[in-house]
């Protein structure tokens, strides 16, 4: 496992914390889109898919050069974040039917609308911690 330091540590959860504001924005968006304009069952699982194409971009580019601060290997660099985004952006897909509906069965009948936000915010902070543990020891790691 790569040595992380205390410095390094802070400069992601500030990245990070942008980057799962922006990718749950995009994703709440597009729920709120599809959900309203075109009434599409399942909302949330077109988002979250279209969503972390947008996202895991954006993300990539901002770790790689606000966090692990890595010089070249831009294209190499991108395509192991895509493995680890991807991994986890899988993983997350797959927990988050199961997410809503568990917000939507704990939540009271008026804010029954809002499971599919919650559910997302959940598996959101999953895939983050997740994430930060993918790029540190693959993605971002330096040769020795």
């Amino acid at each position: 496992m790569a040595r992380i330091s205390k410095k390094q540590f802070v400069e992601y959860v500030v990245v990070g914390g942008w980057n799962t504001i922006f990718g749950y924005a995009v994703y709440a968006l597009l729920t709120w889109i599809l959900d309203t304009r075109y009434n599409l069952r399942y909302s949330y699982m077109y988002s979250y898919v279209i969503g972390n194409i947008i996202s895991i971009s954006q993300a990539f580019v901002a770790h790689k050069y606000l966090v692990f601060k890595t010089k070249g290997n831009f294209w190499k660099e991108y395509k192991k974040g895509w493995i680890v985004y991807g991994t986890t952006a899988l993983l997350s897909l797959v927990a988050l039917p199961f997410a809503v509906e568990l917000c939507s069965f704990l939540m009271p009948e008026p804010y029954k609308w809002l499971d599919k936000y919650i559910g997302g915010i959940a598996v959101t902070g999953i895939a983050a911690i997740a994430s930060f543990l993918g790029h540190s020891n693959i993605t971002f790691k330096q040769e020795k």
